[in-house]
């Protein structure tokens, strides 16, 4: 390797470390433990009043644990849910925690979802209810509403997923086919109830965070089955039980003016813009003149790549783009491993191939991307080669199969579980 190659390497691998260093001081400041633990300490005075702690999603082992030491007042019970893994070093005496499956609900969703109702009718109407409530939520707490299956209920959203239907269009469909989601939950409880969340959701519509459990849901089941009937394999017993609620026959998601959230009260504490903006201010540590662009949502990655690239041709060295969103992939029949972030970053490998100096890293700000262990990957303007020598990368590309060949390079990135969920970094820089 000639001297040139060399300091070519080692200036890559310095623009590698200064992006994942910046990725970690963006996530850190999303971290739900110590969101979580001021906003309960600002709570103030319960009035005595019973504290019962439930939550669901990614964070909420973090969110927990800091709504615990920040209250003044003990809290003594609770009910936790969470995915495999995501939960930490959690031990408290008198809490439940439960997994459940996702992105796909499995049987452990469904009893979930029916052990937090049922906790929730439960509590008194003079005792406090304080619930963490984060992306994930929607899977994690996912009972089907009578007539439908778990198997129903899983071959659904495996079509949607598969199919790239947009978060926002996805969540409309789930609320209308389970029975914790769409402000339900809040239709269960007659205690006054504190929602502290951290939002997964652009635009943070507090009815789109996991499904809003404890909001009201301004989506119909008219919605749910239009949005339903263009989805190719989302199954006749999902769009029946959809035809059942836009003929009356099932009741319909507590709307604006149900009483019950006149005692439910929201508190947002971190979201996608608190990630982007701790990106931003992180940069110029890091040697970085930072710009943002627009987030990416409803698009699929290939489109997300294409102005990616683009921008990268107006970037001035020195210079670093700052994004995410929620993008969404298309997955063909007997798609391999992968997830959307390293979908992309084998994308971004191949347009930013050439003699120009780039590095991109593509990263879910939980920790995780897809069915993997990994939070996405780091790629520059050799990696498509060094793709090359291993494997092929457009087959990868077209099998949605990016995991593998990532990994031989060493372009993935591993972080497990961050205790937040603020949807994906997406950071990029020139020589």
């Amino acid at each position: 390797m000639s001297n040139a190659d060399k300091t070519g390497r080692s200036a890559m691998e310095g623009k590698r470390e200064a992006l994942l260093a910046i990725a970690h001081d963006a996530v850190a400041a999303c971290h739900g433990q110590p969101l979580c633990q001021s906003a309960a300490s600002e709570l103030g005075d319960l009035e005595g009043r019973r504290v019962h702690l439930v939550g669901a999603g990614k964070a909420a082992g973090a969110m927990a644990k800091g709504v615990i030491d920040g209250l003044a007042e003990p809290v003594r019970n609770g009910l936790l849910v969470t995915k495999d893994d995501h939960f930490g070093r959690f031990a408290e005496p008198g809490f439940e925690v439960r997994f459940a499956g996702h992105p796909v609900p499995d049987q452990r969703s469904q009893e979930a979802a029916k052990a937090i109702e049922q906790r929730l009718r439960s509590v008194p109407e003079t005792d406090q209810v304080l619930a963490v409530l984060s992306g994930g939520a929607s899977a994690l707490l996912a009972a089907p509403l009578v007539g439908l299956t778990m198997a129903d209920l899983a071959q659904a959203t495996q079509a949607m997923l598969g199919a790239g239907v947009a978060i926002d269009q996805l969540n409309v469909v789930r609320k209308h086919l389970t029975r914790a989601s769409g402000g339900r939950l809040a239709a269960a409880c007659a205690a006054s109830v504190q929602v502290l969340l951290i939002s997964d959701v652009l635009g943070d519509d507090l009815s789109a965070i996991g499904s809003g459990p404890f909001s009201p849901d301004p989506s119909s089941f008219a919605e749910a089955l239009d949005i339903a009937r263009g989805v190719d394999g989302i199954g006749a017993p999902a769009l029946a039980a959809l035809e059942r609620g836009v003929q009356g026959a099932l009741e319909e998601t507590p709307g604006l003016d149900a009483e019950c959230f006149e005692r439910v009260h929201h508190q947002l504490l971190a979201s996608h813009e608190t990630l982007i903006e701790a990106a931003l201010a992180a940069a110029p540590a890091a040697g970085f003149d930072a710009a943002r662009r627009q987030p990416a949502t409803g698009d699929d990655v290939v489109a997300v790549a294409a102005r990616l690239a683009e921008l990268a041709g107006e970037l001035k060295p020195g210079e670093l783009l700052v994004g995410g969103g929620e993008p969404t992939v298309q997955l063909p029949p007997g798609h391999g491993l992968g997830g959307r972030n390293q979908q992309l970053a084998l994308l971004m490998a191949r347009d930013l191939a050439g003699e120009r100096p780039a590095c991109f890293a593509a990263l879910g700000s939980d920790g995780g991307d897809g069915p993997t262990d990994a939070a996405g990957a780091v790629v520059d303007h050799r990696s498509w080669a060094a793709l090359c020598e291993v494997g092929d990368p457009e087959v990868a590309l077209a099998q949605a199969n990016a995991h593998p060949l990532l990994d031989e390079i060493g372009a993935l990135v591993r972080t497990g579980p961050t205790g937040t969920n603020v949807l994906d970094l997406h950071l990029l820089t020139v020589g």
